[in-house]
């Protein structure tokens, strides 16, 4: 009976011990208004168009609507499937960017895609992004978002990486033979991504059927990311840098920015925790 007893308590003690280790997540979206958050707009597209411009050319300062000037509500605030969520229409380029910065830890959002697409990609892939280690200047990226490394969220693209106004990363990939992009794969040698090489493509697609909401989760700790789409990772980054002064230095922590970019798409379930390690679980995940 004296073991019985030992045993049952160790054992209560081990589940104490495995829940405590439970990671607490705060919330970035309390469901009622952008709080925390920093909307980012440049021009309509039509706008662009009378003066020969496209999205990506530079912009004169009076054209865009700039920080938190969003007449057409391109970010609201909505229900969605019974629960609240951002809708960003798409119809102008941007974004909305956390006030906060943010360093080694895991953050978790869905995405649902909405019906409504606008030029110039309404023959396009519906496309948003999720933009991590932010900063500098609105603008520098694309002539719309700030300096930054891109987990990819765009119809079955979704953890493609892209480098965003002069960042860099090195990611195991291989060089595909119908064109010059690379595609992650583990164990490949490690390619330098940036510059003129400015895609690399996830090794698999993990996103949801057309109407189901997905999940994108983003680990970083360090200079190292993981993207990981409905729980299956799909990239690991390594080296994450940027150019300061002519010189390449870590880049391991920034803002969080969420872009419109020509599609309608609701998100939801914005929640980060933090981590001082990657989870071995996924890394070592083939």
């Amino acid at each position: 009976m004296k073991k019985l007893i030992l045993l049952f308590g160790l054992g209560l003690i081990l589940f104490s011990c495995a829940q405590e280790k439970q990671p607490t997540f705060t919330s970035l979206f309390n469901g009622k208004d952008l709080s925390g958050w920093d909307s980012y707009l440049t021009a309509p597209y039509d706008t662009l168009q009378k003066l020969g411009l496209n999205y990506g050319d530079p912009f004169p300062d009076s054209l865009v609507f700039g920080v938190n000037n969003d007449p057409l509500g391109v970010f609201t605030v909505v229900e969605k499937d019974g629960a609240p969520a951002i809708r960003i229409s798409g119809q102008i380029f941007g974004c909305i960017a956390s006030q906060k910065e943010y360093e080694n830890y895991h953050f978790h959002l869905q995405f649902k895609w909405g019906e409504k697409k606008w030029a110039p990609r309404t023959e396009a892939p519906r496309d948003c992004g999720l933009l991590y280690h932010s900063g500098g200047p609105f603008g520098v990226g694309s002539s719309t978002w700030m300096r930054s490394l891109e987990c990819q969220i765009q119809e079955r693209d979704c953890g493609d990486f892209y480098p965003v106004g002069g960042t860099y990363v090195d990611i195991p990939a291989l060089q595909n033979n119908t064109d010059r992009f690379y595609t992650y794969k583990v164990g490949a040698p490690l390619v330098k991504f940036g510059g003129d090489l400015w895609r690399c493509q996830r090794d698999k697609d993990w996103e949801s059927l057309p109407g189901e909401w997905t999940s994108i989760d983003l680990y970083t700790v360090g200079d190292t990311s993981i993207h990981v789409v409905n729980g299956h990772k799909n990239m690991v980054l390594f080296h994450a840098k940027q150019i300061v002064d002519g010189k390449e230095v870590p880049l391991t922590k920034g803002k969080l920015q969420i872009q419109s970019e020509g599609a309608e798409v609701f998100v939801r379930d914005m929640k980060i925790t933090p981590i001082d390690h990657l989870p071995k679980a996924l890394l070592n995940q083939e």
